[in-house]
């Protein structure tokens, strides 16, 4: 029989075949005596024979199966009528629609790649925007920049932009908040230091005189003498007949003349040298290696005391006694340095001297008396 042509046999129940679509086809086998074949049975009636060592799912199997359909005529009538149909009659429709289903398969495949690269690209795009958004985003605060957004379709996505955007305005709220209070804190710590430097200038300065005062002597008289490789010159001094001038003249005069000499002191002495220990009585000191110093100091101001002073129509004429005193020569106590100077300066009253060493083993030269 030819592979793909039908055959439809009539034939006894013995098999003797009494018509034929074939002619070569001498007895009519049963089921059961076809070669080997897999078979599958769809009813009593209907099977369905593949090649032997083929799987069901290949479908060139079916090149070499058939359909084979087996029933009576009748039951007075004891023939029966045997159809068998190649199987690759329906190739062409399982191709067909095995085609088409593979077409939809790929359609499919292509729509959801599509869809799936659309929605990676959308994906990325609002990535990248909200990494651009956030990329510096202390220098944009400061720059008061504002956060964009635009609908992204993706409900997560917009929830993240509206985040996003109540937290850069929260942070700009703190870094402006931050702003002002360092602002603030900034003028507040300008206006403590300007009034520890007016403190310490007010603790530090005579407001008679405006020189240094008692408290700024001791504190700087303690430096110079902690330091060992130091020498210190002290001259102590006071105005004579202070107090007679004082009380003839009243006090506006008498803190006109201790302002007189703060200057004159100043000037031959130099700026923050000079000190008021309160009343008349001031102090200076000096770098007590250079003697030569010490002594044109003391003997440039004794002669600036020599010139009449001017004030409210009175001309009074100044005088100072000087007492010195010198570190470590003649003591290595700050305070014994004072008393040393200040008894130097009472030796030149009672002496008539204007100038007073307490320097050991010294003589008198001139104007100058050493105790």
């Amino acid at each position: 029989m030819a592979s793909g042509a039908v055959q439809v046999v009539i034939s006894r129940p013995s098999g003797d075949i009494l018509a034929s679509s074939l002619p070569d086809i001498a007895a009519q086998p049963s089921v059961n005596d076809l070669p080997e074949r897999t078979m599958y049975q769809y009813n009593s009636n209907m099977y369905l024979l593949l090649p032997e060592g083929r799987h069901f799912t290949e479908l060139s199997k079916w090149n070499g199966g058939y359909y084979w359909y087996n029933t009576s005529m009748h039951k007075e009538v004891p023939y029966n009528i045997n159809v068998r149909v190649p199987a690759s009659h329906f190739l062409y429709e399982v191709y067909e629609i095995y085609t088409i289903e593979f077409g939809l398969i790929m359609a499919f495949i292509l729509v959801v790649l599509l869809v799936v690269y659309w929605f990676s690209k959308l994906i990325v795009q609002i990535l990248i925007k909200l990494t651009n958004e956030t990329t510096g985003l202390p220098s944009k605060i400061t720059e008061n920049f504002e956060v964009s957004h635009t609908d992204s379709y993706i409900v997560e996505f917009d929830k993240l932009y509206v985040n996003f955007q109540q937290m850069a305005v929260k942070l700009k709220e703190m870094f402006t908040q931050a702003t002002r209070m360092n602002t603030v804190l900034t003028e507040q710590a300008q206006q403590i230091r300007q009034s520890e430097q007016e403190f310490q200038r007010l603790a530090f300065t005579d407001a008679l005189t405006n020189i240094p005062n008692r408290l700024y002597f001791h504190k700087q008289l303690k430096q110079l003498t902690e330091d060992r490789t130091s020498t210190v010159a002290l001259m102590f001094m006071d105005l004579n007949k202070f107090k007679l001038i004082n009380d003839t003249y009243g006090h506006e005069i008498g803190d006109r003349l201790l302002q007189h000499s703060a200057t004159l002191l100043t000037s031959a002495a130099g700026p923050d040298r000079v000190f008021r220990l309160g009343g008349d009585e001031f102090v200076v000191v000096l770098p007590a290696a250079d003697t030569g110093l010490v002594t044109r100091t003391a003997e440039q101001i004794i002669e600036l005391f020599k010139t009449p002073f001017e004030v409210q129509g009175h001309t009074l004429q100044p005088r100072t006694s000087i007492g010195i005193a010198c570190y470590p020569q003649d003591t290595d106590n700050p305070d014994e340095l004072l008393k040393l100077a200040d008894h130097a300066m009472y030796q030149a009253k009672q002496s008539g001297s204007s100038i007073v060493w307490h320097s050991r083993g010294a003589e008198q030269q001139g104007d100058v008396k050493h105790d």
